[in-house]
């Protein structure tokens, strides 16, 4: 999934036939993310169906809560290609200041997304939760300023109607992005 995210940067460098195969791959990790939850959930299913421990029941527990927020972060990274394009069709141009603010955002989720793989490759009883809830609450806080400069923005009308919404829907989702990256390591934390 950090190699699916990056991608929305290659999107924002490429422009025509290369741009269209970023978009693609985008398209097809999603599948693969939809494909891999679908999998996992059945077999780990399967295997609750068996006689196990209680800590076993647990430990499913959470790794289904795993997989569904791994690909609701899919479903996410998809949206918001789909958002980038959708900007890029009815030409809506987001001035330097508000395209720099939104790479701040994008590289705080990143960031919680390297925090969440190496919890996922981390021992259960040796992930750093604080680390993953503090980017949290400063993604948060971020997306908190960035809303209260918009709507300050939009009454002032310093940029239009679908420039906003352009730039409210991605920072949006870039937070709603982090919110199921910060549910993962919360998911392996509980166990």
């Amino acid at each position: 999934l950090v190699k699916m995210f990056g991608f929305l940067k290659d999107l924002d460098k490429s422009k025509g036939e290369e741009y269209d195969k970023v978009l693609a791959r985008i398209a097809k990790y999603e599948d693969i993310t939809d494909n891999m939850e679908i999998e996992i959930a059945r077999y780990l299913t399967h295997i609750s169906e068996s006689e196990i421990s209680t800590q076993g029941s647990e430990r499913i527990s959470s790794m289904l809560r795993i997989i569904d927020n791994l690909e609701s972060i899919g479903d996410s990274i998809y949206q918001l290609s789909l958002m980038k394009q959708n900007q890029q069709d009815n030409k809506v141009v987001l001035d330097n200041q508000l395209t720099a603010k939104l790479s701040t955002m994008y590289d705080m989720v990143e960031k919680s997304l390297n925090i969440m793989n190496s919890n996922l490759h981390s021992e259960y009883s040796k992930i750093d939760i604080d680390t993953a809830e503090n980017m949290e609450h400063e993604i948060n806080h971020y997306r908190d300023t960035l809303r209260n400069e918009h709507l300050e923005a939009i009454k002032s009308g310093y940029y239009n109607y679908e420039i906003g919404t352009a730039y409210s829907g991605i920072y949006a989702l870039y937070e709603k992005t982090a919110d199921f990256v910060i549910n993962v390591s919360e998911a392996i934390n509980k166990d």
